[in-house]
């Protein structure tokens, strides 16, 4: 089902003000400017979004966690180290268990969750992974 803009940007507001959604996005460096000597000037670089890596907490455990990559950047290798970071921001945040739900279909996500430390835990229907710690 399409959503349309007005409705994501409903949805994207009320994600940044929730206090059991944290929303995450990762960018990739894609040009900059460069001072005289050939040094980066970070200020100036141009970025382009990658994707967004959303963790939900209906109580203490576990958290679900749910992965998008941009299309022009999908099947490149994002997704893992995205799914990682996140992991390290939720124990920071003081979370242990993350759990997704995919559908068997999606064999690109259901690669990057085993490749960030997830284990298969509901094999029947949408897939269930789970990450301890």
């Amino acid at each position: 089902e399409e959503v349309s803009a007005d409705q994501h940007a409903a949805w994207l507001a009320e994600t940044l003000q929730s206090v059991t959604r944290h929303l995450y996005m990762a960018e990739a460096v894609t040009g900059g400017v460069y001072g005289p000597a050939g040094q980066p000037i970070p200020a100036l670089n141009v970025v382009s979004p990658v994707g967004t890596v959303r963790l939900d907490r209906g109580g203490p455990e576990p958290a679900e966690v749910s992965i998008t990559v941009a299309p022009e950047y999908r099947g490149q290798g994002w997704a893992t180290p995205m799914l990682e970071a996140v992991r390290a921001e939720a124990t920071r945040l003081g979370i242990t268990h993350l759990v997704a739900v995919i559908k068997p279909e999606n064999t690109a996500s259901l690669r990057a969750f085993l490749a960030a430390g997830y284990t298969i835990t509901a094999p029947a229907g949408p897939l269930t992974l789970e990450r301890e710690g």
